[in-house]
């Protein structure tokens, strides 16, 4: 670096600038080119970088055959609850019941109005 340091000092000397000026440029682009080497990845930088995408994919696939293993026991779950026309029946036999349990709240709710009617001042 010390020799591109002098070679440079004296391109910049035989443009007309004086000493100081030269020596000023020379440093500014000193500190720059060290701060920008310090921001690059070096080797070890890329290999410990590796190595931790080696361990999340690793950690992936640990997690892919857990989530399919679970889904397996959904399924096998799933099949014991019965077939969709079991299911169907269930379904239906649930909507009669909601049927009947809102016919009987508007008949009662008929009863209390013709009972208000029926009865007035009571």
């Amino acid at each position: 670096m010390e020799r591109m340091k002098t070679s440079s000092f004296e391109m910049l000397e035989k443009s007309a600038l004086p000493p100081e000026q030269a020596q000023a440029i020379l440093q500014v682009l000193e500190s720059e080119m060290t701060a920008s080497q310090q921001s690059l990845a070096t080797r070890a930088d890329l290999l410990a970088l590796r190595s931790d995408f080696l361990t999340l994919r690793s950690e992936f696939r640990e997690l892919r055959t857990e989530v399919r293993g679970e889904i397996q026991a959904l399924r096998a779950e799933m099949a014991g609850m019965g077939t969709k026309a079991e299911l169907y029946a269930v379904e239906g036999r649930l909507s009669r019941m909601l049927l009947n349990c809102f016919l009987g709240g508007v008949g009662l709710l008929a009863g209390a109005v013709y009972f208000l009617y029926a009865h007035p001042g009571r």
